[in-house]
């Protein structure tokens, strides 16, 4: 049985973004267990689809794997779950739909952080939890996806 990307691949990892972003909101964390799962449905998703491109994929990944290398350097200023996500993003998407994604929550982000700083008085230092606009994204991009099909 294969499968194409939209919609199924798209709710898949909406679903994955989901549960992370109440997990981020919440506890500001992620959840092992719930990425390696997240992981391996990417994974046999990939498996079944009928448009995969395997280069595709794992430059999609390796984008994310950047960002691991990045919160490993900047010793988490950028969390390295969220790096994560961005990994198991890139299967879904392929490398120009993880850098899209990863341009417009990282946009939606730069908002939400001048909110917070301007209108809340937030400090510097205040950390917004990303996953949420990593879903956002997602949506936007598969709204995106069905308008200019």
């Amino acid at each position: 049985m294969k499968i194409e990307l939209l919609p199924w691949g798209l709710i898949l990892l909406g679903s994955t973004l989901a549960v992370g972003s109440v997990l981020d909101i919440l506890q500001r964390r992620v959840s092992i267990r719930v990425l390696v799962i997240s992981g391996l449905v990417a994974l046999g998703f990939a498996f079944l689809r009928t448009d995969s491109q395997v280069a595709d994929m794992l430059l999609g990944a390796a984008l994310g794997l950047v960002y691991v290398f990045i919160s490993l350097a900047s010793r988490g200023a950028i969390g390295i779950g969220d790096a994560m996500y961005l990994i198991i993003s890139g299967v879904y998407l392929g490398l120009m739909g993880n850098l899209s994604l990863l341009v417009i929550a990282s946009f939606g982000a730069g908002i939400a952080g001048l909110v917070a700083l301007l209108i809340f008085k937030k400090d510097r230092k205040y950390e917004l939890p990303f996953i949420p606009f990593l879903l956002m994204g997602v949506v936007l991009y598969g709204v995106s996806a069905y308008v200019y099909r």
